[in-house]
């Protein structure tokens, strides 16, 4: 049902779905739908990645978010390659993936994008410390967090963006769940219009 569910919906935009790069994941790792002969059956354990974001069990999740920190870490660390103070910090500060980040602190569940945002917050505050020499403090750092209007370098930390991000998605999800409702209960009342069962 959803496989033809998503080929009618493709076929309304003048496209088609190709099988032959579909991976089908299940608990059982079987499929008894003969569309989808072709396409390769994956049973995960503990979890998988879906467009970059871990789905699964605690420790999956947690070795992932582990993984992901290390990786924004160490993009961090090859500022230091450029021996200069100014274009470490210019890098710091826009080549931080902040989108990336805040991608992740959205899609994930608070509790997870929690750990990300923690591990991420340390790393930008060691970065920080070592460009400017001088060891900062919590107080120091986030200062340094603020707009630069309001006397700060326009560091984004993390961590205080975490709760509004997943605020964020909250809404959209809302919104959008409103939104497809709502258009789905004005075509079931268009459809009862034209039938007659409506005036």
């Amino acid at each position: 049902m959803g496989l033809l569910t998503a080929k009618t919906q493709l076929l309304s935009l003048g496209l088609s779905l190709n099988t032959s790069k579909c991976k089908l994941f299940g608990p059982h790792g079987a499929c008894h739908d003969h569309n989808l002969a072709d396409v390769p059956k994956l049973q995960p354990r503990n979890g998988l990645v879906v467009l970059r974001v871990p789905v699964g069990t605690d420790e999956f999740i947690t070795r992932e978010i582990a993984r992901k920190a290390d990786d924004i870490a160490q993009m961090m660390d090859r500022r230091k390659w450029l021996g200069s103070s100014l274009a470490e910090f210019l890098i710091l500060r826009a080549c931080l993936g902040s989108c990336w980040v805040n991608f992740f602190l959205t899609a994930l569940e608070f509790r997870h994008g929690e750990q990300l945002a923690q591990r991420v917050s340390r790393s930008l505050k060691d970065s920080l410390s070592s460009v400017l020499g001088s060891t900062l403090n919590e107080v120091q750092f986030r200062l340094a967090c603020l707009r630069c209007h309001l006397g700060g370098l326009g560091l984004q930390d993390p961590v205080l963006v975490h709760g509004p991000a997943n605020l964020s998605a909250c809404f959209t999800f809302a919104a959008s769940s409103d939104s497809i409702l709502g258009s789905l209960c004005g075509e079931v009342h268009l459809a009862r219009r034209r039938s007659g069962r409506t005036r």
